[in-house]
């Protein structure tokens, strides 16, 4: 059974809102905390462009179109690649950036090494406990379709019922109608009668039962 979970939703007011200033990391094309894309067709420069905007990141110089008198402290930069070959595409547009090289290494020393390896520990963990999560998931489904063949014969049981308390209240409402019709008194005669002539056949088939089993 699914749990269902709560969803709140809430309006907000627009007066609310506090502005604030858009922060850059190359105005007015890269912005500090937000997704930027670079999009064009293969051969056009994407990869070129964009490892030579980090060549100058590592060393500090102002990007293109910046003013030369620009401060920037140099930052390391994590490139993750997935389809350019190391030795002859990625190495190759760095070596023309003097220096980048020294630090992507350092870098990748310092930095880059520990947190793969924390990723790894964490990823590690995370499916530990995905695996808990799946154990556990699937005992609560047992209990749960137990719970619920367990309603299904309480459901049946009580239509039974429900059924009989029907066929009762039918009984009861004929049995009105007689009494309306022949009187109380006769009717309880009836009624009477019916009892006696029942009780003397389950005992006329006593004995016969109680020959049958010793046979």
């Amino acid at each position: 059974m699914e749990e269902k979970r709560e969803k709140n939703y809430r309006l907000i007011n627009m007066e609310d809102v506090q502005a604030r200033e858009v922060s850059w990391l190359w105005y007015p094309y890269i912005p500090y905390g937000k997704l930027t894309i670079v999009q064009g067709d293969p051969g056009e420069g994407k990869t070129t462009f964009i490892l030579h905007l980090a060549a100058l990141l590592t060393k500090g110089e102002p990007l293109p179109n910046e003013e030369v008198d620009v401060q920037r402290e140099p930052v390391n930069v994590i490139y993750q690649n997935a389809e350019d070959s190391l030795e002859d595409t990625i190495k190759p547009r760095l070596l023309p950036e003097p220096g980048t090289l020294m630090s992507a290494k350092a870098y990748r020393d310092k930095k880059a090494l520990p947190l793969v390896q924390k990723l790894k520990e964490l990823v590690k963990n995370l499916t530990l406990k995905c695996i808990q999560l799946t154990e556990q998931v699937k005992k609560l489904t047992v209990k749960v379709d137990r719970q619920q063949n367990q309603i299904s014969r309480l459901t049946d049981k009580a239509m039974e019922q429900n059924d009989m308390i029907e066929r009762l209240q039918e009984k009861v409402s004929d049995l009105g109608h007689l009494e309306r019709y022949f009187g109380k008194e006769r009717v309880q005669a009836i009624v009477e009668q019916s009892k006696t002539i029942e009780q003397a056949e389950r005992a006329e088939k006593r004995p016969k039962r109680a020959y049958d089993m010793g046979r």
